[in-house]
């Protein structure tokens, strides 16, 4: 299947995730997940521009995907659950002997050694890190209960908790290390992957130029099509970019799954990060790719929540039933139409987004 031919649907848009870490999620997608899981990505696509990163998948993989669980029972999906949570500990247990390891590795060989073992201890996990949210994705809530739902969810909160506080505290800490090791900036050591920085430790030199690492930063495309695996930096990464995803997505009316319902009128305030929720005006309604841990205690004045990704399982589900605010998740486009400003109408009682 050619690339123009894929049906490419946004699955998230975060902040800090370099290449390093799309690099390691990639593999695990597309090699570790089959062998844990059974069913594994054939296509993937990341965007990132300046930190900032939207993950795809096809069309042709959710169905796949469907497919797969659509004869699996409900003991298949928690046992799988499980599995995820277990490496989960297994990964806590092993980043700390690895925090003891950075205090302790005085030369290159033990440094080299430390990223390797964080790499292959993440990657584990990432083997099956993304198969709670497919469950989700690909419309798991029309098979199984109520409480197999509730089970995924769990299992993502789990992760998201992991993910927050474990991965963010050693990668910073791995990084400080790395980059007094190799005398450039913090925030380009991960523009780098595993390989590349440990044959840079090796050589005691970066062997990719501080320039090219910066380009990488700026705008980098990392895809796989049929587990064919490219990667591109600069112009480059920007024209297969636009080739690549749809753009034409001016629509008046935005539709998504209602996780809580109700209907509100408000101002949109587009949120990437926990630094675009400061100051909110009474009356607003959050626009995001979506929600965070982090975003819950900015929330005072926020009547309603649309999002990008996600399904009923989600966190912005999940926060919206518990603080009672109409939400609409799953839009796929609304940070891409509506803009800051924008009054709308949110009916979350139809699953639709209205301009007013």
């Amino acid at each position: 299947m050619k690339s123009k031919q894929i049906k490419w649907h946004s699955l998230f848009t975060r902040n800090g995730y370099p290449y390093f870490m799309l690099d390691l999620a990639l593999s695990a997608y597309l090699y570790d997940m089959k062998k844990v899981v059974g069913w594994g990505y054939k296509d993937q696509l990341f965007i990132s521009k300046n930190d900032l990163v939207t993950s795809y998948y096809s069309e042709s993989d959710i169905e796949s995907f469907l497919k797969f669980i659509s004869n699996k029972k409900a003991s298949f999906i928690k046992k799988t659950n499980k599995i995820l949570e277990n490496k989960i500990l297994k990964a806590k247990h092993d980043f700390i002997l690895i925090e003891k390891d950075i205090l302790n590795s005085d030369n290159k060989k033990k440094l080299i050694s430390v990223v390797q073992n964080f790499y292959s201890i993440l990657r584990d996990a990432y083997g099956v890190y993304r198969f709670p949210s497919l469950v989700d994705l690909s419309g798991g809530d029309k098979i199984f209960k109520q409480e197999v739902l509730d089970d995924c969810a769990q299992t993502k909160y789990v992760w998201g908790e992991f993910s927050n506080y474990e991965i963010t505290r050693l990668i910073k800490k791995i990084k400080r290390k790395l980059s007094l090791e190799l005398a450039i900036p913090e925030g380009l050591i991960l523009y780098m992957n595993c390989q590349e920085i440990c044959d840079s430790l090796k050589k005691g030199d970066t062997i990719i130029s501080v320039s090219d690492l910066k380009k990488r930063c700026q705008f980098n495309v990392l895809m796989s099509i049929n587990g064919k695996v490219n990667f591109y930096i600069g112009k480059q990464a920007i024209e297969i970019s636009n080739n690549l995803v749809n753009k034409n997505n001016e629509k008046e009316i935005i539709l998504g799954r209602a996780s809580f319902l109700g209907k509100v009128r408000g101002v949109v305030r587009i949120a990437y990060t926990v630094n675009d929720l400061k100051n909110l005006s009474k009356n607003t309604i959050l626009v995001t790719p979506m929600t965070a841990v982090s975003f819950v205690s900015y929330l005072n004045n926020v009547i309603g929540i649309i999002t990008d990704e996600g399904g009923l399982t989600c966190h912005a589900s999940i926060i919206s039933r518990e603080l009672k605010i109409p939400c609409v998740v799953g839009t796929r486009i609304a940070t891409k139409v509506l803009k800051n400003g924008d009054k709308i109408e949110l009916d979350a009682n139809n699953g639709k987004i209205n301009f007013v």
